[in-house]
C-alpha cells in the first residue's frame, strides 16, 4: 500500500541520515565546539576589553568635550578648541583620542568632535579628513550631514 511505501522511503532516508551523522561525527563535534569557542571568545571580547575600553575612552575625552562646549559658547574660541584637539594638563585632546581608542564608539565620536573644532577654526581640509572618517547610522549625523556638505563645498571653493 502507499502509506507503507512512504514508511519504508522514511526508514531508508533516516537510516542514510543517521549513517551519515555516524560517519561524520567527529567533524560535527569539532565544528559544534568551534563555532562554540568563536561564540564565547567574542562574548569574552566585548565584556572584558571592548567596554572597559569604551568607558576609558569616554572619561579620557571628558576635559576635551568641556574645552569643545566652552569654544561654542565662549569667546576666545580657537585656543579653545585647539586645547579640545590637543588636550591639555595631561589629558589626551580629541586627536589622541581619535587615534588611541579607533574602532570604539568615543573615537569614531572624536573623530566628529575634532571634524567640528576644524570646520571652526575654517580649516576645512583636516575638518573633511576628521568628518569622514566620522560614521553613524543617524540621520542627522549620518553621511548625508550638513555639515560635511559645507566642508567639502568650502574645500572645492563653490562655498
Amino acid at each position: 500500500s502507499t502509506t507503507a511505501s512512504i514508511v519504508s522511503s522514511l526508514d531508508g532516508g533516516a537510516s542514510k541520515t543517521e549513517e551519515w551523522v555516524i560517519k561524520n561525527q567527529k567533524y560535527i563535534f569539532v565544528i559544534v565546539i568551534l563555532v562554540t569557542l568563536l561564540v564565547l571568545g567574542s562574548l569574552g571580547f566585548n565584556k572584558y576589553i571592548q567596554e572597559p575600553k569604551e568607558s576609558q575612552a569616554t572619561n579620557d575625552m571628558f576635559q576635551s568635550q568641556q574645552y569643545f562646549d566652552q569654544a561654542v559658547n565662549g569667546a576666545s574660541k580657537d585656543s579653545l578648541f585647539t586645547l579640545a584637539l590637543n588636550g591639555a594638563d595631561g589629558k589626551y585632546g580629541f586627536l589622541d583620542i581619535a587615534d588611541l581608542y579607533s574602532g570604539s564608539k568615543a573615537g569614531n565620536l572624536a573623530n566628529y568632535y575634532a571634524g567640528m573644532a576644524y570646520l571652526n577654526m575654517k580649516d576645512y581640509s583636516n575638518a573633511v579628513t576628521y568628518l569622514n572618517a566620522f560614521s553613524s547610522n543617524d540621520d542627522v549625523l549620518g553621511p548625508g550631514h550638513e555639515t560635511q556638505k559645507r566642508c567639502f563645498l568650502s574645500t572645492s571653493n563653490l562655498f
